[in-house]
This record gives structure tokens, C-alpha cells and sequence, in this order.
């Protein structure tokens, strides 16, 4: 557990890893990390008390939500498969995530930011996830916040890492995760901010609307904070999907009609394409690739 946190907080520090050497065996452990997991297929070897952990699936998201008084930014999320040969090398999993863990398990894994904009202490609960079977998963019942009960000044941010048992049929789905806000609370104990449903495929969704919709839910939709001041309860409504298809750097993209403007949307969880190519690493430095989404877009 403690590799975990380690490799979650050098993530932040945006270290990648280089192969050295051309030697056999150099070769043979191009996949080895020390730092962070930032490639699907590295690993960092197990020792006496953490297991093997091997990168299966990343998606880098670097979204804002907007909570009151509070926003959250989601970093990154990644599936991860720890090989763990010890009881003891899976204990403190066990542990946290309230649940007997076998010699190979899965870790659904998210990055976060959470800021504290009002000018009060607040503690945070821990954020849940609701994984792609609709199983809503909390801190050591499947799930855990590494950063829960922390207390955040006025102005000050903290960065954390929720963490949730998955399967390895969920390479593919990492979008389909959803996650849970926390619950804010004031230092006199009074709630300031319900929890909500993140729905990381959605680029933003009106929250007053999503509510009165579930109406039967506690949770609401959370709104991206770049897009909150531009939404209402009828441009929330405003989506339409479309039957034809865009290519964009081998990936399939349809239009949809969003608060008025028609965009395109990954058909399987990119979201919008321009955010897409923007934080892709693959593309985001892809001449061609801006060149085609300028010219969909109608950009100069």
C-alpha cells in the first residue's frame, strides 16, 4: 500500500521512466518502474510487504468539478492487477478495502485534487466509486479514500487517491467507473456540500436538472466548474446524438448537440474530442489531428 502512495503522489510530479542500456537484460526489464505507472505494461516489483503491480489500463482526465464551497480536480484514473505471493503483501489491502483478497486482485485507481474555496475549515468523509456493474463501493466496504477525514484550511487544496477492488474485464471501461463526491462538513459539524455523481464520460451536465430528474437519488450529477456559469436547466437538456461517424487518430467520434453547439463524443468514453486530443499524449501534439478538429469545429 505504501508503493501505492508513493507511486500515486510521484505521479504529480510528472516523472516518467526511460529505458537503459540495450543489453538483454535491460531489454527484458524495460518495463520496470521505480516511479509512477505512466505506460500500459510497466510494473514495480513486489517486496516484503507490497505486491507486484502492473499498469493494465491509464486515462489522464485533468477535470475540474465544482461542488459548494469545494472543487474537485479529477488527475488520472488506472486499472491495476497486483500480483501479491504473501498474505502479508496484501494485508494492509485487505485492510482498507474491508474484503479477503486472493493472490491476484484488481485496483480500480484515481488521482485527485480537493480544494477548499470557502473561507472555513472543512473535513472531507471520502469519495465512493460506483464501479461498471452499478455496485456503489465505499471506504472498507471495496473502496478507500487514502486521504478521508482530512481536515483542508480556507483556500488550501489537498491531494488524495480513492482506490476500489475492479475486475480485469474492466480494462476497457475505465469510463464507465463513476465517482462519489465526499461529503463536506464545517468545523461546527453542519454538512456544506452533499455528495455527488461524478460521470466522467460526460464533458458537463447541469446539476438542478440532473436532480429534479432523480428525483428518488440523494446524489446529483456534479458539474465541470469551466462549464457551470454556461449551463442552464434547458441547454442540459439540449443533447441530440448523431448517426454520422468521425475518425479522429483511429478512434470513432459522433456529433451531438450540446448547449446549443454540436460537438463530437467519443463513442467509446474519449468524451469530447478536443479535450480528448488535448490530453492524449499520442495526439496532443498531432499536427494533423488539430488541423482536423480546427477545420470540424470551424477554428482559424
Amino acid at each position: 500500500m505504501k508503493k501505492l502512495l508513493t507511486l500515486g503522489m510521484t505521479l504529480l510530479c510528472g516523472c516518467s521512466l526511460a529505458a537503459c542500456g540495450t543489453s538483454p537484460s535491460a531489454q527484458h526489464n524495460a518495463n520496470e518502474a521505480d516511479g509512477p505507472l505512466t505506460k500500459v505494461g510497466q510494473y514495480t516489483k513486489s517486496d516484503a510487504t507490497d505486491p507486484k503491480v502492473t499498469l493494465l489500463a491509464i486515462k489522464h482526465y485533468d477535470r475540474t468539478y465544482q461542488l459548494d464551497g469545494a472543487t474537485i480536480k479529477i488527475k488520472t484514473a488506472k486499472l491495476l492487477q497486483m500480483d501479491a505471493t504473501t498474505k502479508k503483501q496484501r494485508t494492509d489491502y485487505e485492510t482498507k478495502l474491508g474484503q479477503d483478497l486472493g493472490k491476484k486482485f484488481y485496483v480500480y485507481q484515481v488521482e485527485y485534487v480537493l480544494t477548499n474555496t470557502s473561507d472555513q475549515k472543512i473535513t472531507s468523509n471520502g469519495f465512493e466509486v460506483i464501479n461498471p456493474q452499478g455496485e456503489q463501493l465505499a471506504t472498507n466496504d471495496g473502496a478507500a479514500d487514502l486521504a478521508a477525514s482530512a481536515s483542508i484550511q480556507p483556500k488550501a487544496k489537498k491531494s488524495g487517491t480513492l482506490i476500489a477492488i475492479a475486475k480485469k474485464s474492466d480494462q476497457g471501461k475505465l469510463d464507465k467507473f463513476k465517482i462519489v463526491s465526499p461529503e463536506l462538513i464545517d468545523a461546527a459539524g453542519h454538512t456544506t456540500a452533499e455528495a455527488q455523481t461524478i460521470d466522467l464520460r460526460k464533458r458537463a451536465s447541469n446539476t438542478s436538472q440532473t436532480a429534479a430528474a432523480n428525483s428518488s437519488s440523494d446524489e446529483q450529477s456534479a458539474t465541470p466548474a469551466a462549464n457551470s456559469n454556461q449551463q442552464t436547466a434547458a441547454s442540459s437538456a439540449d443533447h441530440a446524438n448523431g448517426d454520422d461517424k468521425v475518425m479522429v487518430a483511429g478512434h470513432s467520434f459522433h456529433h451531438e448537440t450540446f448547449a446549443g453547439t454540436d460537438i463530437l463524443v467519443g463513442d467509446n468514453g474519449e468524451g469530447e474530442a478536443g479535450e480528448w486530443a488535448a490530453n492524449n499524449p499520442a495526439t496532443q501534439n498531432n499536427a494533423s489531428v488539430k488541423a482536423q478538429l480546427s477545420s470540424i469545429y470551424g477554428n482559424n
